[in-house]
């Protein structure tokens, strides 16, 4: 049996990690951008309210499995100011099985929810940034830079570590002199090496979220355009055998691409009128509307 409820509300310090991109966001909208509740049914289970619809996962610590081995960028926020506008609370989201295996530790969690996609003025939140320069230093060197900058503009804290394990401590932080040397050396070696050109890859995240929204935004018995016929019919003809899993993760990873949050905020609003709770429910619904048409 899983321990879902370790504590009621969101703790009064909690720690939030993200990828350099994604914090380069957070700092240039001011908001954090979230995850939806209703994509995957494990995310279901832990949802105590049909209006938490979007979620951020924090940590109670840093000595969170969750927080602890990650070289990302860590947020220390405020969890007190979190809880004065937003629900939350303590959950053991993988369960005793993940422990038995990864030598008991936790993951720590406290949920973050809210109606809505997004939490804005995220920076009356962030306490402090850290960052583990370590293996970062070169390959991240601009975005470091950036964060860096913005954050001085903003009066955020920011503090560099040597090590992750240094991080976690909070134990002999970089001087911010050294820091700077190290970008602006590393920045020059940037400007020196060949530009890299990632490869061409399949585009996975998001093909099912804008068929989805097209099957609702149009009626069968309408003159569409016929590229929007084709992008239904294509979701109609797939989705009793298509990999719900997949469907899931589009939808999961929909919000980190601006170009599909405002779809997601359109489908979830008619989520919630037309009481559809889960992401089979509405990819059902769209289908049979159109089948049986």
């Amino acid at each position: 049996m899983r321990v879902t409820d370790l504590f009621e509300g969101i703790s009064d310090i909690v720690f939030h990690r993200t990828v350099f991109t994604n914090l380069i966001g957070i700092l240039k909208t001011d908001q954090f951008e979230l995850r939806p509740a209703f994509a995957k049914p494990i995310e279901q289970e832990y949802t105590k309210k049909k209006t938490d619809l979007y979620f951020m996962s924090t940590a109670r610590t840093k000595n969170s499995k969750y927080i602890s081995d990650s070289g990302t960028p860590v947020l220390t926020l405020d969890g007190r100011k979190l809880k004065q506008n937003y629900s939350g609370y303590g959950m053991d989201y993988y369960g005793p099985s993940w422990r038995e295996i990864d030598r008991g530790q936790y993951e720590q969690e406290d949920r973050v929810f809210s109606q809505k996609p997004n939490i804005p003025r995220a920076r009356n939140y962030i306490l402090m940034i850290e960052i583990v320069m370590g293996y970062n230093a070169g390959r991240q060197a601009d975005n470091i830079f950036k964060i860096y900058s913005m954050a001085k503009k903003s009066s955020i804290p920011i503090k560099f570590y040597d090590s992750k394990e240094d991080r976690n401590l909070g134990k002999n932080p970089l001087s911010e002199k050294a820091v700077r040397a190290e970008l602006k050396r590393n920045l020059a070696n940037l400007e020196k090496s060949r530009p890299y050109t990632p490869g061409k890859r399949p585009m996975h995240v998001g093909n099912a979220v804008p068929a989805i929204f097209l099957g609702l935004r149009f009626d069968p018995d309408q003159n569409i355009p016929a590229d929007v016929k084709q992008r239904i019919d294509n979701f109609l003809r797939k989705w009793p055998t298509m990999d719900k899993e997949n469907v899931r993760a589009d939808f999961h990873n929909a919000v980190s691409d601006e170009k599909y949050r405002n779809l997601m905020t359109q489908i979830v609003a008619f989520m919630k009128k037309n009481n559809l709770r889960t992401l089979d429910d509405l990819g059902e619904f769209v289908y049979q509307k159109w089948i049986d048409a």
